[in-house]
């Protein structure tokens, strides 16, 4: 009887030890990504002039891969963007990218404020092996002004 409940003992002990060391995991491992910054998204731009914005992607989680970048207006033939380079590559070592945003103002614009919204559309890794596409946007604004 006496072993019984020393065996007992050292089971219900290992039990417990087992379940009070137990420590589940701590969640997924954060995806791979990337942030746009941008010290000033208003800009002011005399009516045909042009104004340029500074931007940076910053790779977030170690994002390796290439970012392609666009921009597009909502009012046809007021304001015209272009953005330089058009894409950007990460990799090992590798800080963040930085690309400008051109916006033209149209010399017969309104008055007024016109947005762009700037588009990059990431791959993290290899293209060819199991690669992960992320996308965010970023609006800036050009508040068309008289012509000086």
């Amino acid at each position: 009887m006496r072993k019984i409940v020393i065996v007992m003992f050292v089971i219900l002990s290992l039990l417990l030890f087992a379940l009070t060391s137990y420590a589940p995991a701590q969640g997924r491992t954060p995806a791979p990504d990337f942030v746009i910054n941008c010290a000033d998204n208003t800009l002011s731009a005399p009516a045909g002039t042009r104004v340029t914005f500074e931007l940076s992607l910053t790779p977030v989680n170690d994002f390796d891969g290439t970012a392609e970048i666009t921009c597009a207006t909502a009012g046809v033939g007021t304001v015209a963007c272009d953005v330089l380079p058009s894409s950007v590559i990460f990799g090992d070592a590798l800080g963040e990218g930085r690309f400008t945003v051109t916006a033209t103002a149209n010399s017969r614009a309104a008055l007024g404020t016109y947005s762009i919204e700037v588009t990059v559309k990431g791959t993290h890794g290899e293209p060819s092996l199991a690669s992960k596409s992320v996308s965010h946007s970023k609006m800036l604004y050009v508040t068309v002004s008289k012509t000086p």
